[in-house]
């Protein structure tokens, strides 16, 4: 049996069509979403001179800095992710396996779509330095920042799917 062309053609315009409608309605739908009552970026009033962690399924928020005189590391572990000091000026924060999905109704609409782009596998590197100015960074593999005077990396580590963020001054 031999089918026609024009099936073909409505076909692939019906594909076409609906690719737009999700390309367009997964933005949209983090938008129209309804404004928390508290948004965790917004409540958080500490300016942090080091970079942070913000755990994007809890908005839980660590800085990752070394106390200058003792080289100490500074982490509040929790959320699976883990920290260690290597040496006197660098450390290690390493990454559950499993990735999170990002809570949408912990933060306002502005921050939701400035942290879908920065969102890694559950987490966002950010600059919190100046007050009411967030800049976020990707947790992505390969992934080298120089924020504030820290050079921050992210590498595969040797679990699988395991991803470890290193931190130096």
């Amino acid at each position: 049996m031999k089918t026609s062309r024009s099936f073909y053609k409505r076909a692939i315009a019906v594909t076409l069509i609906l690719c737009a409608v999700i390309m367009v309605g997964v933005p949209i739908y983090r938008y129209a979403l309804p404004e928390p009552e508290h948004c965790a970026l917004c409540e958080h009033r500490e300016l942090h001179q080091a970079p942070v962690l913000m755990n994007l399924a809890t908005g839980e928020i660590i800085e990752l800095s070394i106390e200058p005189r003792m080289g100490v590391f500074r982490l509040v572990v929790g959320g699976g992710v883990s920290g260690c000091s290597i040496g006197g000026d660098l450390c290690e924060v390493r990454l559950p396996q499993a990735g999170v999905a990002m809570n949408d109704r912990l933060l306002c609409r502005k921050h939701r779509l400035l942290l879908a782009v920065a969102d890694g596998r559950g987490y966002a590197i950010m600059d919190l330095h100046e007050a009411g100015k967030v800049i976020p960074y990707v947790v992505a593999k390969g992934a080298e920042y120089e924020i504030n005077g820290y050079a921050v990396s992210v590498e595969k580590d040797g679990r699988p799917f395991g991803l470890s963020i290193r931190v130096s001054d």
